[in-house]
């Protein structure tokens, strides 16, 4: 029961540093303020592809 959740934890942080990187990628190529609220970028660059 216990190594489960671990699992879990260690595949949505991954998720979520790929979805970190992909908002760095767009803002570089938008060319867009630094990267403050990286959960919000995240967010809508997912939403928006």
């Amino acid at each position: 029961m216990a190594p489960t959740p671990k699992r879990k934890h260690s595949t949505r942080r991954k998720g979520i540093r790929r979805a970190v990187r992909k908002a760095e990628s767009v803002t570089k190529l938008k060319n867009l303020n630094p990267v403050k609220n990286k959960h919000l970028r995240s967010l809508s660059a997912s939403k928006e592809n």
